[in-house]
């Protein structure tokens, strides 16, 4: 027999586990047997569990995933994505404005270049600073000096295309 508590291996006349100190009474008490009820056919003997049972439950190992490699630092995440978000603005408002003054073809409508290429050169200048430094994402960064590549070029060349 086993303890219930410690799992120990214990006689089957012990009162106390040796090593637990649980008490066994429970096991030895007798319980007077109900007198068979007339007209109700008896049930038979319960089944006895086997030899070599364990008296607990284990529960099933399962396998410990190792936590995931964030990065080390997340410094220049916000100049990764303030630098995309300028590109994209950027080649937004810069190729409309760069349509408008093409066809146009006034130079005094250069004047409305003056928020996108700026705007374009900081994106630029920080994208590439960020691709450089940046341990968090390079493909985030690599996006946004494509984006503010393009954004620059485009206003760039409206430039000078108005100018000739």
């Amino acid at each position: 027999m086993y303890c219930p508590q410690c799992g120990k291996a214990i006689g089957d006349d012990a009162r106390n586990c040796p090593g637990c100190e649980f008490s066994l009474e429970y096991l030895h008490r007798e319980v007077p047997a109900a007198p068979p009820q007339p007209n109700t056919p008896s049930l038979p003997a319960p089944l006895s569990p086997p030899q070599n049972a364990t008296p607990f439950y284990y529960p099933p190992q399962y396998y410990q995933y190792p936590p995931y490699p964030y990065p080390k630092s997340t410094a220049h995440r916000g100049k990764t994505i303030a630098s995309l978000v300028l590109g994209i603005f950027a080649l937004i408002y810069g190729s409309i404005t760069g349509i408008l003054v093409l066809a146009v073809q006034d130079p005094e409508v250069l004047y409305s270049l003056i928020l996108p290429l700026p705007l374009g050169i900081i994106g630029l200048s920080l994208s590439v600073y960020a691709f450089v430094n940046n341990g968090w994402n390079k493909g985030l960064a690599k996006s946004a000096v494509i984006v503010n590549s393009i954004a620059d070029g485009i206003m760039l060349l409206t430039v000078l295309i108005a100018l000739i």
